[in-house]
Order: structure tokens, then C-alpha cells, then sequence
């Protein structure tokens, strides 16, 4: 196999983007935000229930979801999708029957 260029600038794939937004925050989702979260990258998670976004805020723990899990401190979630929305990079991991309503709100 060929090596790349000693001077070819080479960057993680989490250097594209300075935030995410996940959006839905059950276990799938949590645990994805969990995982852009500990690469260092500014993390928000959008959460339709008032007392998960309270918990990842407060116990550093999807109590709901996921518990157990501690959460990276770059991880935030919240309840307001316009906020998430407006982040460099989108994963969306809603659940089916929660698809259209999310994305029509987006």
C-alpha cells in the first residue's frame, strides 16, 4: 500500500465540524452524542422530555435512557430544536414515529 506524503496535513473527522447536534435522545441517540462528546467536540442533544435534558444537565446521566452512563462534560442537551438545528453537523436519530413532527419542526 502507498503512504501518504510525509508533509500531507491529515485531520480527525471530528476536526470538519466545531459542533453537533443529535437529535433524539434515547439511548441510540445518547449514546452517539456520547460518542462525538468524548472526541472533544461541542456536543448538543435534543431531548423531548423536560426531566432528560434536567438530568444529563445535573447527574452527567441520561437516568431515562441510558442510565448508568456518565455523559462527557461536552455534552449538553436541551429541549429547544431551533438551537440544536444550528449546529455545524446533524445526526438524526429520532424515532420513526416521531420522524415527521421532528423534521417538520426543523
Amino acid at each position: 500500500m502507498s503512504q501518504p506524503p510525509p508533509d500531507a496535513q491529515r485531520h480527525a473527522p471530528h476536526e470538519a465540524f466545531s459542533s453537533v447536534g443529535v437529535i433524539g435522545g434515547g439511548a441510540w441517540g445518547t449514546a452517539l452524542a456520547s460518542l462525538v462528546a468524548s472526541n472533544g467536540v461541542d456536543t448538543l442533544l435534543w431531548v423531548r422530555e423536560t426531566e432528560v435534558a434536567q438530568s444529563v444537565a445535573e447527574l452527567r446521566e441520561n437516568k431515562m435512557f441510558l442510565p448508568g452512563v456518565t455523559l462527557p462534560a461536552a455534552l449538553r442537551a436541551t429541549t429547544d430544536l431551533a438551537e440544536t438545528a444550528s449546529r455545524d453537523a446533524l445526526i438524526f436519530v429520532a424515532p420513526v414515529q416521531f420522524a415527521r413532527p421532528t423534521l417538520a419542526g426543523l
